[in-house]
């Protein structure tokens, strides 16, 4: 595990201790500024470069990969058009040589700090999947922000031994409203299950085909409304014991089926109205119902 730290100091002289861990064998990796995570991503095996704001400084770490040795930089982006740099252009224009002064110091301030070992003895061979599954333990994290804009953010929180972790991520699925692994869409306080190790909580892993019991029972209501609006002529309790079978036979991800089904194809290639008959005239349904319901 690559990990390296540096220190950044703000204009306002505020210190922020800026680290970044990446296992070179997972290809996790894990960006934090004062205890509070950045972003935190998986499978970077190649070259890659990120950007993120520590106050009002935009600043980007470049992961470099060159005969199979990974190296990294952090820099602050002084060229790009921010309110902080427009700032500092007329600052600049009133007192050259001071502002001159004043962005050495702020260079010569990026300093990189050696490599230190995560793990030791054999755990550092271990992947996160792996270091999970044998320690990890279990708790409930909440969506704070869901967003629809385009770099398509996912932010939750959670606490660990009374200490809160707020965790922002990208999420890659191109989709709006966003929407899970399962196909559910991500909602401003939906509750998942993740798996932290202990002596570091921001190594985990969120798992969205987990979702608390109060997400579960609003992601039944939410199909079951589907269902009868699109069939009124079926009961309520035919709606309720579809969702149960959906539910039961393939997860939150069967309720996904319930919900889009009457999504066109061009709308959600995954779950859609043809997807939803192809489930409906299966024999495994039929099996299910007769077995559940007695239809």
């Amino acid at each position: 595990m690559n990990q390296l730290n540096w220190t950044y100091l703000a204009d306002n002289g505020t210190r922020h201790n800026v680290g970044m861990m990446h296992g070179p064998q997972s290809g996790h990796l894990l960006v934090h500024c004062n205890s509070k995570i950045v972003l935190i991503d998986f499978s970077i095996l190649e070259g890659k470069s990120y950007s993120f704001f520590i106050e009002e400084e935009l600043c980007e770490l470049f992961i470099e990969k060159k005969d199979g040795q990974f190296t990294y930089r952090f820099e602050t982006n002084a060229k790009v058009n921010t309110p902080l740099n427009q700032a500092r252009k007329k600052q600049d224009r009133l007192h050259l040589f001071q502002s001159l002064a004043f962005m050495g110091a702020v260079l010569l301030l990026v300093i990189g700090v050696s490599a230190a070992v995560l793990f030791i003895n054999t755990e550092d061979n271990l992947t996160l999947e792996q270091q999970l599954s044998s320690m990890g333990k279990e708790t409930h994290a909440r969506v704070v922000y869901s967003p629809e804009s385009k770099n398509k953010q996912v932010e939750y929180f959670f606490v660990v031994d009374g200490k809160p972790y707020t965790v922002e991520t990208p999420y890659t699925e191109n989709s709006n409203p966003l929407l899970s692994g399962t196909g559910m869409p991500l909602e401003v306080g939906d509750e998942f299950t993740i798996k932290y190790l202990p002596n570091n909580p921001l190594l985990h892993k969120i798992a969205y085909d987990q979702p608390s019991s109060g997400t579960l029972e609003r992601y039944r209501a939410k199909a079951m409304a589907t269902f009868q609006n699109e069939f009124p002529d079926k009961s309520a309790s035919f709606s309720r014991c579809l969702a149960e079978v959906a539910y039961e036979t393939d997860g939150v991800a069967g309720l996904a089926k319930i919900l889009f089904s009457n999504a066109n194809v061009s709308e959600n290639q995954r779950y859609n109205k043809e997807v939803f008959k192809e489930w409906l005239e299966s024999e495994e349904f039929g099996m299910a119902m007769a077995e559940k319901c007695g239809m």
